[in-house]
């Protein structure tokens, strides 16, 4: 087998590979909207829950937005739950009145905050209930 000559190559090589970034989507101006409507109401140290939040979000009385926006909202911040009961906990304890019994049943409440039985227990023991 004659050896290859200098104008033609030993072996051939494969193209580099293109590098690729994965693409988000881009997120809607109503989605944006309800991100920042969301992280006001998670800053301004009241204390929501998922529950509460979504509520708020999308109820006519509150910002009207739709269901999936909220969700997406709630989603896209991925808050500390634990943190936001916590809130919620230390504004009841300033008003004054509260068991353990009766602070963890306002917290988990669909009537007050609607936080879980865990998310409750957390933000009770953390006010020293």
């Amino acid at each position: 087998m004659p050896a290859p000559s200098p104008t033609t190559p030993a072996t051939t090589q494969a193209p580099a590979p293109v590098a690729t970034t994965p693409t988000t989507p881009a997120i809607t101006a109503a989605q944006q909207q309800a991100v920042d409507a969301a992280q006001n109401y998670l800053s301004d140290g009241q204390g929501f829950s998922a529950y509460s939040l979504a509520h708020q979000l999308t109820s006519s009385y509150g910002d009207g937005f739709s269901q999936a926006d909220a969700q997406f909202a709630i989603n896209y911040l991925n808050p500390d739950w634990d943190t936001q009961a916590v809130d919620a906990a230390q504004g009841y304890m300033k008003m004054g009145g509260f068991s353990a019994a009766s602070l963890t049943q306002q917290l988990t409440s669909d009537y007050g905050n609607g936080f879980t039985s865990a998310q409750a227990a957390y933000a009770v023991a953390k006010v020293g209930l």
